[in-house]
């Protein structure tokens, strides 16, 4: 998709991220872990709490819609900082199928290909029954 901008995300889009986990949780066999009642402004901040070489986080814009997110973060003890665990995207339900989980896909190993020091593994953890991951 052309029209979309896939750059880092901002503290300055802690309210569309916010809306946007809200909806995908409320969206049957979404994929996401998390409940509704899990997707909080501490969530949120969580995410964004860890800017640069310790998380990488994706935000795919269509204009000024946010229309999915992808993050993870480096594992601790320091001993695992090869590893990238708590791998979680989100894609507006409208958006979906559109390839925009794809790209943001992309762009997360793009981007962890860039670390120092270097990722080698990067975790997806996902719940029985949930195919698509």
């Amino acid at each position: 998709m052309s029209e979309l901008e896939l750059r880092p995300t901002t503290h300055a889009d802690a309210g569309r991220l916010l809306a946007l986990y809200r909806t995908v949780a409320a969206t049957p066999n979404s994929g996401l872990a998390r409940q509704g009642d899990e997707i909080t402004p501490d969530y949120v901040a969580a995410v964004l709490a860890h800017p640069g070489n310790d998380c990488v986080s994706i935000s795919a814009f269509l204009g000024r819609a946010l229309a999915g997110e992808i993050h993870a973060t480096r594992m601790r003890p320091r001993q695992f900082n090869h590893v990238l665990t708590d791998l979680t995207i989100a894609v507006d339900p409208v958006m979906q199928g559109r390839g925009v989980g794809s790209l943001l896909f992309g762009a997360l190993l793009e981007a962890a290909a860039g670390l120092v020091p270097p990722v080698t593994r990067i975790e997806l953890v996902a719940r029985a029954g949930n195919r698509a991951a």
